[in-house]
């Protein structure tokens, strides 16, 4: 059986199936799935009484915790379950050695194939209903279900029981995420009251993360294309471009105050032709950049229109048609505040319509078939992640402690740096923060995923030490020039 990775799991009807199959050995389950989402616990004592209230409030009474979750941080599941991720809650699983050993070390772009491999005949997913209508959308996972099929259908294997649960707290998204009832076998919907979606909190953006959002947000150009993750320092960096385009002199001010080679440069003007999101994770930064029009650059699925564009040679029917079709916001799944969700539910039809959720193989790679295309929409393209440690040699660490355990996943962040590579005039950044805490030491060993940048300008290093001006540092010349 498989679950989708964070939001679309439907949590009471996983739980319902765990309750049935637990006490029964005849009857093995294997579960594969990823980010299986789990509010924190109060505590004790002065810890829970700060902690519960907001729990309460953020997450509601009435969440529905997942039960394989409690049993595999007791190491307590049972010898007939089995449950793969291949990308963990991230620190959550750390003294589970049942999670542990049963991680699956996979690049996003190639879990269908895995999951064909693997023989899953039964796929769970949780869905939102057309407002007004019959049909229903994948909304927040459009990331693996229809890859996995196509997978499966290729190897000549049986099409997996399909069933959703509707919920009415998930946003409604059309385009490509929308498909008819019958596309699924069996459709629930749960009686209410229906419990909030999972809330995302945030973490505080340090001095030092802001530090490393300017710095790094100089190397995104007008009219390109922008893809970031999750954390303080994605916040920090959409904060940076926010700036920048709301109030240009004040961003200037402040890079020449960080010392940044780059505060007088013309192209750090605001933005015009703004810039196009493709990204595997729809979050926050996203949000606010949407708001303020720096996201805002419309694609289309037509190589020849997209072509003129880039050229200048775009005619007035292909205005018209980008006016009309374009999106300017392509994403594989989404995740974040009940702000965020808020958002999304409120979207004003016109920016709803420049939203498309579509399969990661889309998003996270160019060799799905449309590669001509891809390339034409992703100009000058900026990959931003954060990685948790860099070793004196260059290599980054995003995944893994040195002695083994993991902390989230490999996700997709090969994915990406690959993809800076392949495209022209393309750059893949890495953020981190130099020292944590007390420890002053780069990392000794490397562990799980690494990213070594292979040449000169393409691949960058934005870090902020614990004295002296932040840094953006481009391996190996430990200086970085935007492209």
């Amino acid at each position: 059986m498989a679950g989708p990775l964070g939001l679309g799991k439907p949590h009471r009807l996983l739980n319902a199936l765990y309750e049935r199959i637990e006490a029964d050995p005849s009857r093995p389950l294997h579960l594969y799935t990823a980010l299986s989402l789990d509010p924190p616990a109060a505590g004790e004592g002065l810890q829970a009484r700060f902690l519960g209230p907001f729990l309460q409030r953020h997450f509601g009474d009435d969440f529905p915790r997942l039960a394989y979750v409690r049993a595999l941080k007791r190491n307590a599941l049972p010898a007939h379950i089995e449950v793969e991720e291949f990308y963990l809650q991230s620190g959550a699983l750390l003294g589970s050695p049942q999670a542990q050993q049963r991680y699956a070390s996979l690049n996003y772009t190639h879990v269908a194939r895995a999951l064909a491999d693997r023989g899953v005949n039964a796929v769970l997913q949780k869905v939102a209903r057309e407002p007004g209508g019959t049909r229903l959308s994948l909304s927040c996972n459009t990331d693996l279900t229809f890859d996995t099929l196509d997978e499966i259908a290729e190897r000549g294997l049986p099409r997996p029981v399909l069933i959703a649960e509707v919920d009415p707290e998930l946003p409604w998204l059309g385009g490509t995420a929308v498909v008819d009832p019958d596309f699924f076998d069996a459709v629930l919907t749960p009686p209410g009251p229906h419990p909030k979606l999972f809330g995302l909190p945030r973490e505080p953006v340090s001095d030092a993360d802001y530090a490393i959002g300017f710095h790094a947000s100089t190397l995104v150009l007008d009219g390109g294309t922008l893809q970031i993750g999750i954390g303080a320092l994605a916040d920090a960096l959409c904060h940076a471009l926010a700036l920048r385009h709301n109030d240009n002199a004040t961003y200037r001010r402040v890079l020449h105050a960080l010392g940044s080679p780059h505060a007088d440069d013309p192209a750090l003007a605001p933005f015009t032709d703004g810039l196009y999101g493709c990204t595997e994770m729809i979050n926050e930064g996203f949000k606010r950049l949407v708001e303020v029009g720096v996201v805002k650059r419309r694609v289309v699925d037509d190589a020849e229109v997209m072509s003129r564009i880039n050229a200048g040679t775009a005619t007035e029917d292909d205005c018209a048609v980008v006016a009309r079709d374009g999106e300017f916001l392509h994403g594989a799944f989404y995740l974040g505040s009940p702000e965020f969700y808020d958002w999304l539910r409120d979207l004003p039809d016109p920016d709803r319509d420049g939203i498309g959720m579509k399969r990661v193989s889309e998003v996270n790679e160019l060799y799905g078939g449309n590669e001509t295309l891809e390339r034409l929409q992703r100009r000058h393209a900026r990959f931003f992640n954060t990685c948790m440690m860099a070793t004196a040699l260059g290599a980054a660490v995003s995944d893994a402690l040195d002695d083994g355990r993991l902390v989230s996943g490999v996700g997709g962040q090969y994915n990406f740096v690959a993809m800076a590579h392949a495209l022209p005039q393309a750059r893949s950044v890495l953020m981190l923060r130099s020292t944590r805490g007390r420890a002053t030491r780069p990392a000794r060993t490397c562990s799980g995923t690494t990213a070594t940048p292979p040449s000169p300008g393409t691949c960058a290093t934005c870090t902020s030490p614990s004295t002296g001006s932040p840094t953006c540092a481009a391996a190996p010349t430990r200086t970085a020039s935007r492209r």
